[in-house]
């Protein structure tokens, strides 16, 4: 949780700055409509985003109950494949 507030705190003072700089009240006041197009975008986006913290939560759980509890006994997510336990083969989904 630690990281999270020093990333957080990061990004503010990041915005404040960028602000101070640029004179607006709102990032990419100069810009409306990418503005707009930001906004409708992360619409669609953070149900998304949500999802897929829920999916890794489940199946990250999956594999640790099957007795593989380290991330290094987790190979890396390929794009021909899902992640798999490198101790047990297991496919990181329900029992």
């Amino acid at each position: 949780k630690h990281v999270f507030s020093v990333i957080e705190a990061e990004h503010a003072l990041t915005v404040a700055e960028v602000l101070r700089v640029t004179g607006g009240e709102k990032l990419l006041d100069s810009n409306p409509v990418l503005q707009q197009t930001f906004a409708i975008r992360d619409a669609y986006l953070d149900p998304i985003s949500y999802l897929q913290v829920a999916l890794l939560k489940r199946q990250r759980g999956t594999v640790s109950r099957r007795g593989c509890a380290t991330p290094a006994d987790r190979r890396p997510v390929h794009a021909r494949g899902p992640r798999t336990c490198a101790r047990c083969g297991a496919l990181g989904r329900g029992p």
